[in-house]
């Protein structure tokens, strides 16, 4: 498929963020911005055509970057026939773990790492590390994570490459990239800030009124045994084969009424992926009912009742994760169903919080579906 500019980029503004004040949100990724998850599967795809187009005899290792590209670098692996392995970035504290860690400058959450436990032995097994990301500007964080690589494991000569739904680097930066044996593949090349200006031109809400409390009673909850974590690095094969687990197990516990038209499936922070393909699945048995998906995520990002800007609403919550963390979901409606997944094991008022905003778009039933270990 043939995707226009148009159809991956709306530009929003930042809530504070003086070192970068714009945001560029995507329609079809699945974070910020509610969507049909076969879109979203459709783009994954084709992103993995590039790799297969690329390196058709090469063993691939597919790097997801947090929080916003974890859910795009898993499904890069899934629909992958040369990638043999899988993980992610992480901001998360996972115990018993030895982190590599890295910068993210322009970012809100600026310090992530990735969990080093195996990559010696995966290392061996594969030819090069694919890093994915949903928009590249300047290819610095990247490089940073490529640079602790090669310190940490010098006695791999890996070779890398950075896939990306939108890239706007400029051109002397992809040769500075090229000079140093680092591929660039992407779905659409965008200029260098690329309407950035047009952030100026909106009218923005004070958000401050819409936070929530936790007063809301608790959704019923599903509990699964047996989520796969990408946090740590996993062979792609038993990631699917966890996640094709997952989905038979919860959809033969819900009950999905004749009259539900409209379900929203939500994942939180850097849990994407499974909430996606679970979203997918359900689309897919349920034909007559429109499903979609979203997240909760850490990007502060102002909403505006302007026509043309993509958030129109914005509810602050507790992390899933942590007590005193500070999230956001935009754009709620109203649905029929909603089902929310999370891997987090940590009991906080983050999903009380997330019911009742919710609740104050009219939703009343509610799931919530939670790894329990």
């Amino acid at each position: 498929m043939n995707y226009k500019l148009e159809d991956l980029v709306r530009i929003a503004k930042r809530d504070n963020n003086s070192i970068r004040p714009y945001l560029y949100v995507d329609p079809l990724q699945g974070k910020h911005l509610s969507v049909n998850p076969g879109k979203s599967m459709d783009l994954f795809q084709e992103m993995a055509g590039l790799l297969e187009e690329k390196y058709p005899k090469e063993r691939i290792l597919v790097i997801g970057f947090a929080e916003t590209a974890t859910g795009i670098g898993a499904a890069v692996a899934y629909f992958g026939s040369n990638v043999a392995f899988m993980s992610q970035t992480t901001r998360e504290n996972i115990e018993n773990s030895n982190y590599l860690y890295f910068t993210e400058s322009h970012s809100h959450a600026k310090e992530q790492g990735i969990i080093i436990d195996n990559y010696s032995e995966v290392l061996k097994k594969v030819d090069r590390i694919v890093f994915v990301e949903d928009e590249v500007t300047t290819g610095n964080t990247i490089m940073k994570l490529v640079t602790a690589l090669n310190e940490t494991f010098p006695e791999f000569k890996m070779k890398y490459t950075i896939l990306c739904i939108l890239n706007s680097m400029k051109e002397t930066r992809m040769a500075e990239l090229a000079q140093l044996d680092v591929d660039c593949l992407y779905i659409a090349r965008m200029e260098f800030e690329y309407k950035v200006n047009e952030i100026d031109k909106y009218q923005y809400e004070d958000c401050k009124h819409q936070k929530v409390s936790s007063d809301s009673s608790m959704a019923n909850e599903i509990l699964v045994h047996d989520i796969c974590d990408m946090r740590v690095i996993k062979p792609k094969d038993l990631y699917i084969e966890a996640c094709d687990g997952f989905v038979e197990k919860v959809l033969s516990r819900l009950v999905i009424k004749k009259e539900y038209k409209k379900i929203l499936v939500l994942g939180t922070e850097e849990f994407m992926f499974l909430p996606m393909y679970f979203a997918k699945e359900l689309q897919d048995q349920y034909r007559n009912c429109k499903v979609e998906f979203h997240a909760t995520t850490r990007s502060p990002i102002m909403i505006s009742k302007d026509e043309g800007y993509p958030l129109f609403n914005r509810y602050t919550i507790s992390s899933f994760y942590e007590e005193n963390r500070i999230t956001f979901i935009y754009n709620l409606e109203k649905y029929d169903y909603v089902i929310v997944i999370t891997d987090s094991q940590t009991d906080t008022s983050g999903g009380q919080q997330l019911i009742a905003a919710l609740e104050a778009q009219g939703n009343e039933n509610i799931q919530i579906v939670r790894w329990c270990k």
